[in-house]
């Protein structure tokens, strides 16, 4: 991994999350499949709310905090 990325991974937050499961399995088109452990999973986890209008346009005004700052 070059410097660069290991320097921006550094500086993202990271946090140790518990995640407690309702179901012992999950219905797919397959049919049902018995959770086990070793499964990979990916987690969603919601922190907040933000209106449509902001994620559509948070590029931009990130872009517009960014422009006056010096590099």
């Amino acid at each position: 991994m070059p410097a660069d990325d290991a320097e921006r991974q550094a500086r993202q937050p990271a946090y140790v999350v518990h995640i407690t499961v309702r179901e012992d399995g999950l219905d797919t088109e397959q049919g049902w499949w018995t959770i086990e452990p070793a499964m990979a999973v990916t987690v969603e986890i919601k922190t907040g709310q933000r209106r449509i209008v902001e994620f559509l346009l948070s590029p931009l005004l990130r872009y517009r905090h960014d422009a006056g700052r010096e590099r």
